[in-house]
């Protein structure tokens, strides 16, 4: 669990954001939001697209979303990195999160995990 940056607008001038509890799914292709994020943001679906859910593929609404990480160590106040246009999925159970991070978002940064349960994600 991390948190995570949900940007207010796709207007990559537009920096409001609100932090959510994120999780880092390495199983998982694509990246995910709860019906609060969904009805919080005003997102509309941008119609249908084929999601692999486990042993099968479905057909889910998909929306269009920015998303950004803190950085450990930067001083307080500092803005997220923001991430490219997410196109994601409304995940339907959210027990303790309303942001899952997929492979979409997570390919692009170089992510590590250590026994023990520590972990490490960089960018750049």
């Amino acid at each position: 669990m991390l948190p995570v940056a949900v940007f207010a607008s796709r207007n990559p001038t537009d920096l409001t954001f609100e932090i959510y509890a994120g999780l880092l799914d390495i199983g998982a292709t694509a990246s995910w939001i709860s019906k609060r994020v969904v009805t919080r943001f005003w997102l509309e679906s941008i119609g249908k697209k084929a999601v692999a859910v486990a042993t099968e593929i479905r057909q889910r609404h998909a929306f269009v979303f920015r998303l950004g990480l803190m950085g450990d160590g930067l001083p307080p106040n500092t803005l997220p990195i923001v991430f490219a246009e997410t196109i994601g999925f409304e995940i339907s159970q959210a027990d303790g999160f309303d942001v899952l991070l997929g492979m979409d978002v997570l390919s692009q940064t170089d992510f590590a995990m250590y026994r023990g349960g520590r972990w490490t994600l960089k960018f750049g």
